[in-house]
């Protein structure tokens, strides 16, 4: 084969390649999109939800939800976590998506993330279900008991 088409051959190999990558590319944008529009949501929604933290009255779960910590009748914040924990669902899919990672691993270091973020006086419930405020956690761990990753 002479050198031009060999050129020829290499430039149409380039060109394919690229058309190829093309949509992986834009895949992968889109979900960068959607993942900022997501994390913008809840953004917007934590001084809310702090708003409910700091009493007691919401906190986060070693699923990576928020959730009541007693029952609650206020139809706003019931709204409120439902509008929350979509967003979240969504927003692990998406970070497993775009890392290759397994969901379930997405989700654990999601809510360990969240829950090292926890002021002291934070709630969080642990893998067996009990409620505890982060400085209980602790406090619970140093002395050899569970954490709440602990199953």
């Amino acid at each position: 084969m002479n050198s031009k088409a060999t050129i020829i051959l290499s430039a149409a190999a380039v060109v394919f390649s690229l058309m190829a990558l093309a949509p992986r590319a834009a895949r992968a944008a889109d979900v960068d999109e959607k993942i900022a529009r997501i994390m913008e949501r809840i953004k917007e929604r934590t001084p809310e939800i702090l708003k409910h933290k700091e009493p007691g009255l919401i906190g986060e779960t070693a699923g990576a939800h928020v959730e009541t910590v007693k029952p609650t009748s206020n139809e706003d914040v019931k709204k409120l976590i439902e509008a929350e924990n979509a967003d979240r669902e969504k927003l692990l899919k998406l970070l497993a998506e775009k890392h290759g990672t397994d969901p379930q691993e997405t989700r654990q270091n999601f809510a360990f993330f969240r829950f090292k973020q926890a002021k002291d006086n934070h709630y969080l419930k642990g893998l067996k279900g009990n409620w505890l405020t982060k400085k209980e956690w602790v406090e619970q761990a140093e002395g050899g008991g569970a954490g709440p990753f602990d199953k």
